[in-house]
Parts: structure tokens; sequence; C-alpha cells
């Protein structure tokens, strides 16, 4: 018998999955390393957007409870920031999340929430998305029962829910993870508007 748990796939968004398997693939780390342009202040960027809504994930990380997810980076104080996610469930109820990040290179952020640890690899940030693969990479993650498997997603503004130009990031998104060989179908999630 499947139980659901409760995992974190960017700083504000969270997951419900099945079961916990996944780690990182370093095919596809080392293809975003040579494509990424290695972008810096990932978290100060993540910060300018102000709210971030979830626009894709994987099929397999979308819950049929969930209505949708929303988040925020706060101001870095060197390489760490705090973020918050918020997890609206269609009966009408929220759950709300903090965790810390820290921004490596090249646009990896480590994150860490109750004891777990996640990388996430940034292929593009700008002031309309975030494009990103998150994984984990952690000797105990059997030990861990919000593993989670790694996948690709795409975040952008509140702010820009409308805007042609975001839009047109999420499908350049998905194109790009397929580049670098995430290959789990994705999906379009109902974006958060406030």
């Amino acid at each position: 018998m499947a139980s659901l748990y409760i995992l974190l796939v960017l700083p504000i968004f969270a997951a419900l999955r099945v079961e916990a398997t996944g780690k990182c693939n370093p095919d596809i780390i080392r293809k975003i390393q040579t494509t990424n342009n290695c972008p810096w202040g990932v978290l100060a960027k993540l910060n300018k957007m102000g709210v971030f809504t979830q626009a894709v994930l994987p099929v397999a990380e979308v819950p049929d409870v969930v209505k949708c997810w929303s988040g925020s980076v706060d101001f870095r104080f060197g390489p760490f920031s705090r973020a918050h996610a918020n997890i609206y469930f269609k009966d009408g109820s929220v759950k709300r999340v903090g965790y810390n990040q820290m921004e490596l290179f090249c646009g990896q952020v480590n994150e860490s929430f109750e004891g777990a640890n996640y990388k996430i690899y940034f292929l593009n940030i700008d002031d309309t998305s975030a494009c990103y693969y998150r994984c984990q990479d952690d000797d105990n993650a059997d030990l861990c029962n919000t593993a989670g498997e790694d996948f690709g997603g795409c975040v952008i503004p509140v702010s820009k829910v409308g805007d042609p130009a975001a839009q047109a990031a999420i499908a350049t998104c998905k194109q790009s993870l397929a580049d670098v060989g995430v290959t789990t179908q994705l999906q379009d999630l109902q974006l958060c508007t406030k």
C-alpha cells in the first residue's frame, strides 16, 4: 500500500509523492552545466520575482488534491536565504512550508528541509521564468521519506501569469529540459494568481 509524502520541489513549491526513490543524474547535471551559461545571483533573481507560481511539473508529481503552488524567496544574506512555499488544496486549505537555501555556483542551489537536502540546478532564470532540475544526492536518501524522484520544472512570477513572454518561457523550459535528458512527461499546472 502506497503512502503519500510531502516533498519540496523548489523553495515555495511542494508536491505529493507516492514513494521516495530518485538520485541526481550526473549526465543531466553535466549537460546543464555546459549549456546554462553559468548563471549567478539565482537567489537574488528568485527574490526579485516576488511571489511566483509553479507552472510545470512531471505528471507523476501532481496530485489531484492540489489546486496550485506559490512561493517566494527572502532577500539573501551572503549565499543564504529562506524560502517559503504555499500549497493550495482544492478543499480550500493551505499548507505553508519554510526552508533554507544556499547558492553555490553556476546556477546550483542547495535546499534543506527537516533533515532532507536537495540540489536544484537552474537551466535558465530571468524575470519571466526559472527553469530547473531538482534532485537529491544524499547517501541517507533511502532513510528519508521525502526523497522523491529527480525531475524538472518551471516557475513564473504571479505578476506575469498573463504575460505572453512568460508563456513562451514555459514552452522553452520544457524543450530545454528534454534537451538535457529529463524524459519524464511534464504537465502544465493551474497557476496561482495571488
